[in-house]
């Protein structure tokens, strides 16, 4: 028996103008200059409505420590407050470094 995958849709992550790239898919690659690409196209919005993509908090999982670092991320993403200090600059600084 198959047992078909439903699309789970959230209010929190709905009403993007971009979206962080699916892990896994060969056409697609998660990389600093797509995390600069998702900042840049929502540069409007507040920080925590930056990061309101679910695959773009995974990614960012690999670069900030996921015992620590990302339920206080999540959370503040969730709640829509400012991350704790630090969160913000090591995701600007890592997206900064599509430039080089």
């Amino acid at each position: 028996n198959t047992v078909p995958i439903k699309t789970h849709s959230s209010p929190l992550f709905a009403n993007r103008d971009a979206f962080f790239p699916v892990a896994n898919r060969p056409t697609q690659e998660q990389n600093p200059l797509e995390v600069k690409h998702i900042l840049k196209c929502h540069q409007d919005l507040p920080f925590p409505m930056q990061l309101r993509d679910f695959h773009l908090l995974v990614f960012l999982s690999a670069i900030l420590d996921p015992l620590s670092d990302m339920p206080a991320l999540c959370a503040a993403v969730a709640a829509g407050k400012e991350p704790k200090e630090g969160h913000r600059e090591l995701i600007q600084c890592y997206a900064a470094q599509a430039d080089k």
